[in-house]
């Protein structure tokens, strides 16, 4: 079946067809340059941009703000509780990130907003 010429009664069968991820990102081959995911925090009193290995989704905390660096993008994700001096370092950092030369895209999300394309940028668990 080739994508886009799928008949109704194959939408039927799986309760309808709506969005789903069809970014050209999920079609290229895996980077040779892992993703990389930042929490960015003042919680403690200082400013902190700790590095999550082996990430998730559910590591992203609302209360502070993240940062997904997929070597030729950045995506800022602001938590729904994030302060105000988080946000700023962030968009700071995300365009520390853009001028490398190697980024074509800096996009930011909100809570309850994914990443959207996540899944591809996770590590896989071994």
């Amino acid at each position: 079946m080739i994508e886009g010429q799928e008949k109704p009664a194959f939408w039927d069968a799986i309760g309808g067809k709506g969005e789903y991820q069809s970014d050209k990102r999920l079609q290229e081959a895996e980077s040779e340059h892992p993703p990389r995911l930042f929490q960015l925090s003042n919680a403690g009193g200082r400013f902190t941009c700790d590095e999550i290995p082996e990430f998730s989704q559910q590591d992203c905390v609302s209360d502070d703000c993240m940062i997904l660096d997929v070597w030729d993008g950045v995506y800022v994700w602001i938590g729904a509780t994030a302060r105000a001096e988080e946000k700023k370092e962030a968009e700071r950092l995300a365009m520390v990130g853009v001028s490398l030369n190697r980024c074509t895209f800096l996009d930011c999300l909100f809570y309850q907003t994914m990443f959207p394309t996540f899944d591809p940028f996770r590590r896989p668990l071994s």
